[in-house]
C-alpha cells in the first residue's frame, strides 16, 4: 500500500470537475416536473454548495477575483470600479484557471 500523501493539483482538479459533472447529470435526470430554470438553478446552487465546502469528500475552495493591476487605470479613466488584485503567494494549490479545459477533457 502506498504511503498517504497530499493530492496533486491535477488530481484535485479532476475530483472537482468530476463532482461538477455528477451535479449536472443529477439535475439533468430529475423528473420532468422541474422546469429547465429550476434544474439550472439547482445545478448552480449545488456547485456553490461544493465551493463552500458542504459536499462530501471535497473541501471548501478559495474563490477570489483575480484583478489585474494594469486594469486599474483603465477603469479609473472611465469612472468605474475595479476588482481587487490578488495573487497566489499564500495559496499552495490553485486548481482554477483551466477548469473549463479539464471539464472538456474528462471522460464520462
Amino acid at each position: 500500500m502506498a504511503e498517504p500523501r497530499q493530492w496533486t493539483v491535477d488530481e484535485i482538479q479532476e475530483k472537482l470537475v468530476r463532482h461538477l459533472k455528477d451535479i449536472a447529470s443529477y439535475w439533468a435526470n430529475l423528473d420532468a416536473d422541474k422546469t429547465i430554470l429550476e434544474r439550472v438553478e439547482g445545478a448552480i446552487f449545488s456547485t456553490l454548495v461544493t465551493l463552500d465546502g458542504e459536499s462530501a469528500d471535497l473541501p471548501g475552495f478559495i474563490v477570489a477575483p483575480l484583478g489585474d493591476k494594469s486594469d486599474i487605470a483603465f477603469y479609473k479613466e472611465r469612472g468605474e470600479n475595479w476588482f481587487p488584485v490578488n495573487d497566489h503567494s499564500k495559496v499552495s494549490c490553485d486548481v482554477g484557471g483551466s477548469l473549463h479545459e479539464a471539464f472538456c477533457k474528462l471522460k464520462d
